[in-house]
């Protein structure tokens, strides 16, 4: 009985001592379990922090490049706009310089047009005063030659009359040298 006793004894021990083993074992393998976890998950933290580190140094180098692009945008558009201001002002002046400019054109031609519409019609009253005087010496004119043809006609008439007298004259001394001559040739024909 006691040998019984001792022998289960002992076999409770060694199954005692088996299972403790077993559990040293088994508490040695999740140990070691737990530690590799607990490395993976140290890792995978290092790991995450490092790609958190590293999103987070992207995000900033991407958010200040934005920045800098929205920066230089926002002086591009302000020089732009100051350009465009300036560029508008001086249309303006060029537009007001030009709209000066051909006013005073304008005004340059009118008086121009004036000055020559003047000209023009003094040159019209004085064409009429030179064609009335013209027309008036030509009247006058006329007038003498009428007189004068009239003049002459009269002082032809007078002459070719003087003229004819002196033929009749020539003629009738030519009729009594004739007749004288006559007279003698008779007498001398008829002289013994």
């Amino acid at each position: 009985m006691k040998d019984q006793h001792e022998a289960a004894f002992m076999i409770a021990q060694q199954e005692s001592a088996k299972a403790t083993e077993e559990h040293l074992a088994t508490k040695d393998a999740l140990h070691k379990e737990l530690l590799a976890l607990k490395d993976q998950h140290e890792a995978a933290l290092m790991i995450a922090q490092q790609e958190s580190a590293k999103a987070t140094e992207e995000h900033l180098a991407t958010k200040d490049a934005l920045r800098k692009e929205l920066q230089a945008l926002k002086d591009k558009h302000e020089a732009a706009l100051v350009t465009a201001q300036q560029e508008s002002a001086r249309a303006t002046e060029e537009h007001l310089a030009t709209k000066d400019a051909l006013r005073k054109e304008l005004q340059a031609l009118k008086d121009k047009h004036e000055a020559a519409l003047v000209t023009a019609q003094q040159e019209s009253a004085r064409a009429t005063e030179e064609h009335l005087a013209t027309k008036d010496a030509l009247l006058k004119a006329q007038a003498e030659v009428a007189a004068q043809k009239a003049a002459d006609k009269e002082a032809l008439v007078k002459e070719l009359e003087a003229n004819l007298k002196v033929k009749d004259a020539e003629i009738a001394e030519l009729k009594v040298s004739h007749q004288i001559f006559i007279h003698k040739s008779y007498t001398h024909q008829c002289a013994p």
